[in-house]
């Protein structure tokens, strides 16, 4: 019976892509293992923390480029899809537009608030890559339609490798924080080239918002849930920098950062290849309750395998990979390394509810978490980045297992 089960879940779709976007994450692992090493010896703490802020500017920013726009291609109906790629595609070019300009504009204040004036330029640099963007998310969506998963895996690949060969070489050369935007910029510019390549659509010749309503319904919800949960990936960051030093945020995002990348990324793989795989089957309520539960239970036991080992091993790793100096982010490091299988539960609860076309019960839901995990952390910020991690962890539990069940019950009509 049991090998049986086994078979079935080695055999099924999801189980395929994950395998190829996990054999992708693999390589990627390697070289930024790489990365983080070279990083985390050649930057101090205060260039660990400029870096960070540069990762945040550019996710947030690349939350309102993405939107709900993807998901929407992905779930829409087969008679809709042409005229909702044609419109989402000047959107994109709307949306990129304006986040190249408000990033140009908020370098210079980014840069006083933190107080470090270094930061402006490589801002302002960095948001020449939004520009990049619309000429390729459409065909990113239909490849993800399509479950070409195979083909996101290898791109995916691509653009992590040439990144990371990119930046070790130029923090060699001693460009500093420089080597994060260059690396930036040319490895996104990669990742267009291929994805341009990688499918057929054309770009629509003339100007068109035709089922702009449409898109818009669905994608203000999936934003509005997307920027919160980039809100509360980055918050603690934002009021660490803010409320301590940023050298105690550059200690704080190299413990987040070796804590929570391999095993976030991982969780990310799942997510990514469940998605299209849920919304090919929500016509058929059976088999997407019976896949969904199914699936929950491997990622969730696979993702609680991964961070057992990562932590158990962390104090014999971190001094040996990354070097003695960063001993003192192991503690804050396994907390924030835990804190990936709540984090998990409430990403894959969320992929229920937008593959169910209900992206609206997770909106309202994130926005009190949102809103506890913003004071939880201001609580306790005082004390330092290790209660703050306490806190991330605490908040994270109570809040993913409550969604969680709102969201079965919203889509099932019976809590977990």
């Amino acid at each position: 019976m049991v090998s049986k089960k086994i078979k079935e879940i080695v055999n099924g779709r999801v189980f395929r892509n994950m395998s190829w976007l996990g054999s992708a994450e693999l390589v990627n692992r390697v070289f930024r293992l790489a990365t983080t090493v070279t990083l985390a010896r050649y930057f101090s703490q205060k260039e660990y923390g400029l870096m960070a802020i540069i990762y945040i500017s550019f996710e947030f920013a690349f939350v309102f480029i993405k939107g709900g726009i993807t998901a929407k291609i992905v779930q829409t109906d087969d008679e809709s899809l042409q005229s909702v790629c044609d419109t989402s595609y000047w959107i994109n070019w709307i949306a990129c537009i304006m986040a190249c300009c408000i990033q140009c504009l908020a370098a210079y204040p980014i840069s006083q608030f933190y107080g470090s004036i270094d930061l402006f330029l490589p801002l302002c640099f960095c948001s020449l890559t939004y520009l990049i963007f619309p000429l390729c998310l459409v065909k990113t969506a239909l490849i993800e339609r399509g479950n070409k998963m195979k083909a996101i895996a290898f791109i995916h690949a691509a653009q992590s490798i040439t990144a990371s060969l990119m930046i070790v070489g130029l923090v060699f050369l001693g460009l500093g924080i420089w080597s994060i935007a260059l690396a930036m910029f040319f490895s996104t510019l990669l990742w267009t080239v291929v994805n341009i390549l990688d499918t057929s659509w054309e770009t629509p010749k003339k100007v068109t918002f035709q089922n702009w309503k449409k898109i818009a319904s669905f994608s203000k919800n999936v934003l509005g849930v997307e920027l919160l949960n980039r809100l509360r990936s980055n918050l603690d960051y934002l009021i660490v920098g803010k409320f301590l030093s940023v050298a105690d945020l550059g200690f704080y995002y190299f413990a987040f950062n070796a804590g929570s990348g391999i095993t976030m990324n991982i969780v990310n793989t799942f997510v990514w290849a469940l998605y299209p795989h849920l919304c090919s089957i929500r016509a058929e309520p059976h088999k997407f309750k019976l896949e969904y539960f199914k699936n929950l239970k491997v990622i969730m036991l696979s993702i609680f395998l991964v961070v057992m080992l990562q932590s158990s091993l962390s104090h014999f790793y971190v001094p040996i990979v990354f070097g003695i100096k960063w001993i003192p982010a192991i503690p804050v490091l396994i907390l924030i390394c835990i804190s990936v299988v709540p984090v998990s539960l409430k990403l894959v609860s969320s992929i229920l509810l937008n593959a169910d076309g209900k992206p609206e019960v997770s909106l309202y839901f994130d926005i009190i978490y949102t809103a506890i995990f913003a004071l939880s952390i201001l609580s306790v910020v005082q004390y330092g980045v290790y209660w703050v991690a306490v806190a991330v962890l605490i908040c994270h539990s109570v809040m993913s297992v409550t969604f969680s069940m709102i969201a079965s019950k919203k889509v099932f009509g019976s809590a977990l």
